[in-house]
């Protein structure tokens, strides 16, 4: 079946339209006919099954058959990822999507490559969050993952400090740092495990500078190995997400 994305507010009736790029995609791109089934995701838990009711230039409209609603996951998985050139970082955005992330914090840490004014940040926070969009389509998860603004890894510490609930993980090549079983198998010990919220960091391609290693620790980080081999930072990410999508399956969700 094939799936949309209206925002929250455009999918509350049983009348809903598609517009704009998907509207095109619906009629340019699949050739979709009146009668047809599709979904709409509105990334906020919410999936609806509808029938196409009528097409025109611009807009598809559709009647509401089914409505489904889903528990938002009990633990916030969020990726604070330093910033990787623009085909690698639309990848980590499509699997951050694909394995469960509920936010990501594009970080520029002392050794990205990219650096952005004020208006070049937002416009690539939103072609970033597009690229979540196109991946939440794809896989059919019902939330849609919040892409915040690109920022420096003192401001990104500084939001640390002002919520430090939670568990934080530091992909880490330090050699004898705890694997990601050990590390688990410890926290699952915890009176506290699941926690609320699991936040990761990935360092960029030349990994995060011993300064900045310091700094992430003293927030209260917990240092993770991935194994023996330096891997590409958007592969380290998709590791690290992997392990902690794992870890939380079969776990209670809202209202634990």
């Amino acid at each position: 079946m094939h799936r949309f994305h209206l925002p929250p507010t455009a999918c509350l009736g049983d009348r809903l339209t598609l517009t704009a790029d998907e509207a095109a995609h619906a009629l340019r791109v699949l050739r979709l006919s009146v009668g047809d089934v599709v979904t709409v995701l509105d990334g906020a838990g919410t999936e609806v099954v509808c029938n196409i009711e009528n097409l025109s230039r611009g807009a598809v409209s559709l009647t509401a058959v089914e409505r489904r609603t889903h528990e938002r996951p009990f633990t916030a998985v969020m990726l604070l990822q330093a910033v990787t050139k623009a085909r690698s970082m639309d990848v980590i955005l499509q699997k951050a999507t694909e394995l469960g992330a509920t936010g990501i914090v594009p970080v520029l840490a002392e050794r990205c490559v990219p650096d952005f004014t004020p208006r070049e940040a937002e416009r690539k926070r939103a072609k970033w969050q597009a690229v979540t969009v196109e991946a939440m389509k794809q896989c059919g998860t019902a939330w849609l993952p919040v892409v915040h603004p690109p920022m420096s890894l003192r401001t990104v510490l500084a939001e640390v400090g002002r919520q430090p609930d939670g568990l934080a993980l530091l992909g880490d090549l330090a050699p004898g740092t705890e694997s990601g079983r050990e590390m688990f198998a410890r926290q699952r010990r915890s009176p506290e495990w699941p926690p609320r919220l699991i936040r990761l960091w990935i360092g960029p391609e030349g990994d995060f500078a011993p300064q900045e290693y310091e700094a992430i620790r003293a927030s209260g980080a917990v240092s993770m190995s991935f194994g023996p081999r330096v891997l590409r930072s958007e592969t380290a990410a998709i590791y690290g997400l992997s392990i902690i999508a794992h870890e939380l399956q079969g776990e209670a969700g809202a209202g634990r």
